[in-house]
């Protein structure tokens, strides 16, 4: 029997990987795509033909897709990447502002179209909530932000330190509901009165005349 060469069966061997490899290669290459479009509107209102849209992908601080609207209030965009990038979260930036979106998690679905509605304020209030006495208690905001958009609802909720009762409140809400709401449309003020309490038993009698007489 003649024998083959070992070199032909080494020379052969490469030449049937490199060709596996260009025909799977490609196919692994090949990008994946996420299209999205959905309604644009900065402070309430829809936006205006030029208004630019970025798209992040994951932590990515680089827009991964950018489009300028051609329909007023509306966009549309596909959003390259890999298999890797599929399910990860995505962000948006309506003129560099950020966009809140409806659904509020979107993710980036391999081929698959969806809607995401874009939200962006050019407006932010500040809620300042003020302690009287100071130290008698505190007041838990939700959501808690340096900043709200227009109409926002922010939920405030009296907690008494040791020794104090919630009283009432004051400023840009009032009346002694607790918790309460304010409507972010405009800087606010808020005030929080607490009055010390006097534990009998199992009761506390609140001392009003401190605060009233």
């Amino acid at each position: 029997m003649k024998k083959v060469p070992k070199l032909r069966i080494l020379v052969s061997l490469v030449m049937m990987a490199a060709l596996v490899a260009l025909t799977v290669v490609p196919v692994l290459a090949q990008p994946v795509t996420s299209p999205l479009s959905g309604s644009v509107t900065i402070d309430g209102v829809n936006a205006p033909v030029g208004t630019t849209v970025d798209v992040f992908v994951g932590t990515e601080t680089t827009e991964r897709a950018t489009v300028t609207t051609t329909a007023v209030g509306y966009y549309e965009v596909v959003v390259f990447g890999a298999a890797a990038d599929v399910g990860k979260a995505l962000s948006f930036k309506v003129n560099n502002l950020a966009a809140t979106t409806t659904p509020a998690s979107p993710t980036f679905k391999s081929y698959q179209p969806q809607v995401v509605n874009l939200a962006a304020t050019t407006v932010s209030y500040t809620l300042t909530v003020t302690i009287s006495p100071s130290g008698s208690g505190t007041v838990t905001r939700n959501p808690d932000l340096a900043g709200y958009s227009a109409n926002a609802v922010v939920t405030l909720t009296a907690n008494p330190g040791a020794g104090y009762a919630f009283s009432s409140w004051s400023g840009a809400v009032t009346g002694t509901a607790n918790p309460t709401t304010v409507t972010m449309n405009s800087n606010k003020s808020v005030t929080a009165t607490f009055t010390p309490a006097v534990v009998v038993g199992k009761y506390a009698v609140l001392l009003w005349w401190l605060t009233n007489r």
